[in-house]
């Protein structure tokens, strides 16, 4: 007799692996329309990171740029933001806010620094801050 028990729950594991089996697909189909929503948006990162970054800068002061970098005093130690191996750094320390850049470089028109960067042949220009 406990010879049928033992089969038994065999039996019943195997009826168990069946339906997981079985409701995989389904599962697939399911999930499968929110595909494009799990995705990673660089251009929805980059305005979240040009945001941190425009904070910073607007708490600092001695702001000065030229085409490679910006530089400026922010919580009394000289900062500088720049291009480094396709990224955008803010040093001392390696704070990276832009990511898989293939240029950049600052533009200075009338009293706003602007950031000009291209990623996959598309080029963005988006403002950093105002000098005084």
């Amino acid at each position: 007799m406990p010879r049928m028990r033992s089969g038994f729950a065999m039996i019943e594991i195997l009826i168990t692996l069946m339906v997981v089996a079985a409701m995989i697909p389904i599962t697939v189909l399911c999930i499968k329309p929110f595909e494009n929503l799990l995705g990673f948006n660089e251009e929805i990162q980059d305005q979240i990171a040009l945001s941190q970054l425009r904070r910073i800068l607007l708490l600092s002061y001695e702001i000065k740029c030229d085409p490679e970098q910006i530089t400026f005093v922010y919580q009394e130690k000289l900062r500088n933001l720049s291009c480094i191996n396709d990224h955008l750094i803010l040093s001392p320390g390696t704070q990276i806010f832009i990511s898989n850049i293939d240029t950049a470089y600052f533009i200075e028109e009338g009293n706003c620094i602007y950031i000009v960067y291209e990623r996959q042949q598309k080029q963005y220009e988006k403002i950093l801050c105002q000098t005084n």
